[in-house]
């Protein structure tokens, strides 16, 4: 399998996990790798405070099991994504 560019294509599926490259900003020049994503709507309030479905953004679970969405608290961004291999068979 090889890494997609999230600006040639996005998954379409969002009942599987993905692997994924992160930026931690934008001259990241050492890149790195999340074991699991999964694309999920991201909504966000409009001026009239209602929340409106705003796309899609990557969200993951954190070493301590918080959940968490890539650039919500800096400004990290998806640059890459492949779905999981599948497993090795005869082992």
């Amino acid at each position: 399998m090889e890494w997609i560019k999230c600006s040639d294509r996005m998954p379409t599926d969002k009942s599987q996990g993905y692997l994924v490259v992160i930026k931690r900003h934008l001259n990241d020049t050492n890149p790195r790798v999340i074991g699991w994503c999964s694309l999920e709507d991201n909504y966000q309030q409009n001026e009239s405070g209602e929340w409106e479905r705003n796309g899609f953004c990557w969200g993951y679970d954190d070493c301590c099991g918080n959940g968490c969405i890539v650039g919500e608290d800096d400004t990290s961004v998806v640059t890459h994504w492949m779905a999981y291999p599948e497993p090795p068979e005869g082992e």
